[in-house]
């Protein structure tokens, strides 16, 4: 890389370059790229569907291959969502005992 400098009350027909005072450490390697970023594109169709989850009244969003029917994903995940259930039940029994 060069650096040149530029002094704009003396213009010079010229500038010179100035080279670098300490070596230039070399660039690290970029990680390799994913497959559909090296030009091998795979289209698929998802159906995402959204429901509320009745024990913890929160969203669920499930991913679907609609061909197959296949769940491709599901977030939050399931055992989040029923950890989230059994957190919600033991909380319901300790306020019914105590309230």
């Amino acid at each position: 890389m060069e650096i040149t400098t530029v002094n704009p009350s003396k213009a010079t027909a010229a500038a010179k370059p100035v080279a670098p005072t300490a070596p230039v450490a070399p660039r690290p390697k970029d990680p390799p790229k994913p497959p559909s970023a090296q030009g091998h594109i795979v289209a698929t169709k998802l159906r995402v569907s959204l429901d509320v989850d009745r024990d913890t009244n929160r969203v669920i969003a499930t991913i679907t291959d609609p061909k197959t029917g296949e769940v491709v994903d599901q977030l939050p995940p399931e055992h989040i969502v029923k950890l989230a259930a059994s957190v919600r039940a033991m909380l319901r029994h300790v306020v019914d005992e105590h309230a």
